[in-house]
C-alpha cells in the first residue's frame, strides 16, 4: 500500500511510476513460485463488483516508469543511479514485519525500483514495531495482507476516510465523495 500523504509517495507521478516499474509477471514467478492469480484492483476475482478492467491500466513499462519521472522533474543522478529532484533523492521508505514473503517481496521491488531510479529502503521489524510505523503515517510503502471477501469491508477498511489516522486506510487516502460511495453501497446516510 502506497501512503499518498508522505513525500515522495504524496505525488501522482512517483505513485504510477511505481505502479508502471513493477514486472508483475515475473514477481509471480519468482516470489509466489508462479503460484495464485496477481491482484489487479483491491477486489479478488471471486468477489462481487470486481471488474478486470484495471488489469491492463499499469502494465510492465520501465520506459514509461522513467518518462513519467523525467517529467516530473525527477532526474537519473547517473552517478549514484538514484534520481533527484533540487538535489533530494527520490527515496521511498518500505515497512513490513520481517516474515520471507515480506522480504522476498521488497526485495523484488527494490530490484524492479532501482532499475528505474528510485531507492526503495527496506524496513523490516516485529509486528509490534511495523504497526506503529505505518499507523502513524511514518511509512511510504507498507506490505498488506487482507482475508476479507465482502466488497464493503474491503473498500471501508482500504479507502474510507475514518481509517485513515491510525486505522486501516494505510494509504491515507481521503475523499468525502469516496465515503459517500461507500456508505450509499450498504445503505448508510
Amino acid at each position: 500500500i502506497i501512503n499518498s500523504e508522505k513525500a515522495p509517495t504524496n505525488e501522482l507521478a512517483v505513485r504510477q511510476a511505481m505502479a508502471y516499474a513493477i514486472d508483475y509477471d515475473s514477481m509471480q514467478d519468482i516470489v509466489f513460485e508462479g503460484l495464485g492469480t496477481r491482484a489487479c484492483s483491491a477486489l479478488t476475482s471471486v468477489m462481487f463488483a470486481w471488474t478486470d478492467a484495471y488489469c491492463q491500466q499499469y502494465s510492465y513499462n520501465p520506459e514509461e516508469a522513467a518518462r513519467i519521472l523525467d517529467e516530473a522533474g525527477w532526474v537519473m543522478n547517473d552517478a549514484t543511479g538514484i534520481r533527484e529532484r533540487d538535489g533530494v533523492p527520490l527515496v521511498v521508505q518500505h515497512f513490513s514485519p520481517e516474515r520471507p514473503l515480506a522480504v522476498s517481496t521488497g526485495q523484488f521491488l527494490q530490484e524492479d525500483f532501482a532499475a528505474v531510479g528510485i531507492d526503495f529502503q527496506l524496513n523490516f521489524s516485529d509486528v509490534a514495531a511495523y504497526l506503529e510505523v505505518v499507523r502513524a503515517g511514518e511509512h511510504n510503502t507498507q506490505q498488506w495482507w487482507d482475508t476479507q471477501t465482502d466488497p464493503d469491508g474491503v473498500f471501508r477498511t482500504l479507502y474510507h476516510s475514518s481509517n485513515a489516522d491510525g486505522g486501516t486506510n494505510r494509504s491515507r487516502y481521503r475523499s468525502e465523495t469516496m465515503d459517500g460511495l461507500i456508505d450509499q453501497a450498504v445503505g448508510i446516510g
